[in-house]
């Protein structure tokens, strides 16, 4: 009759209050299957069709005997009654990522180049910044950020033609309010544009702007590497590699938007801006039409 009275015994009040939304532990250590969870306090196998308390059951870890309580209601918010974005907001979401990211990565060129600047350094945070707001946001637009990468990708097949001339307006617009942003908070100061030579510095875009697209291509569009978490990292260090490597040349922007933004921060001539802007959207479709020549099969 103990027994009995022992098995048919509910929680107390505290007791359903501190159980009310149990965590969960992971039996790996046990060797169970990692679907099987135990209960805080109530320390046994959850059982989704028991409402009722069991008997007395062995814990497989530790061989301890322990009381089971009554199944505690889910944590989890029941979301079946929520209603589900429609087309027009997915579609404005992605215009919306893609203008924030490319706002931070101009926003960061500014204030890493503009006196007082962070000299050798500023490829280093353009670089990592650009890689962190392809993580935050490419799993919505893409995490293009430059209208050169939008085309490579829309070539490539990856990018609806409908969603282009929307991505390159924020992606422009990001730029211009960030490079506005920029010089208020240095001051608005007096800045002598970069006299760049048009030979070199188009070479320079073009072969910068190239690798760019050409890494995002396969690492975030190409069925060899789908699933990786490392893209964001790739293409974060080419810009970086890049920068280092031909910015003294051209100013590295190999970004359209880019171009755009710096011309209204004064770092170029607002007259040399084309050499960007063309070279830049250049070395974007030879990167696109490389990658369908190399990868035939990859559609």
């Amino acid at each position: 009759m103990r027994g009995k009275a022992q098995q048919r015994r509910f929680p107390r009040a505290s007791e359903r209050a501190t159980s009310a939304c149990p965590s969960k532990l992971r039996l790996i250590r046990a060797g169970l299957n990692e679907e099987q969870t135990l209960l805080i306090g109530a320390k046994e196998p959850i059982n989704p069709a028991r409402t009722v308390p069991s008997r007395r059951a062995w814990n497989r870890a530790g061989y301890a005997r322990v009381i089971s309580t009554e199944l505690a209601m889910p944590c989890q918010p029941d979301h079946s009654q929520q209603r589900a974005p429609s087309a027009t907001e997915l579609t404005m979401n992605k215009y919306i990522v893609e203008l924030i990211g490319t706002f931070f990565f101009v926003f960061t060129i500014g204030m890493t180049v503009i006196k007082p600047d962070v000299g050798n350094f500023a490829p280093i945070a353009i670089g990592a910044v650009l890689m962190v707001m392809i993580y935050a946001g490419g799993h919505i637009s893409g995490g293009h950020y430059n209208p050169a990468v939008t085309v490579a990708v829309w070539i490539r097949g990856r990018c609806a033609t409908s969603d282009v001339p929307a991505y390159l307006l924020a992606q422009i617009a990001g730029a211009a309010l960030a490079a506005t942003a920029a010089l208020f908070l240095k001051g608005n100061p007096e800045i002598t544009p970069a006299a760049l030579k048009t030979g070199p510095a188009f070479i320079a875009e073009f072969l910068g702007t190239f690798a760019l697209a050409w890494v995002v291509l396969n690492v975030a569009t190409a069925k060899g590497t789908a699933g990786n978490s490392n893209y964001g990292l790739a293409i974060g260090f080419t810009v970086l590699a890049m920068a280092f490597a031909v910015g003294g040349v051209s100013g590295g922007a190999f970004n359209p938007a880019v171009a755009v933004g710096i011309s209204i921060m004064r770092l170029i001539q607002g007259s040399s801006a084309w050499i960007h802007i063309s070279a830049d959207l250049a070395g974007g479709i030879a990167a696109a039409l490389a990658f369908k020549l190399v990868n035939p099969n990859d559609r």
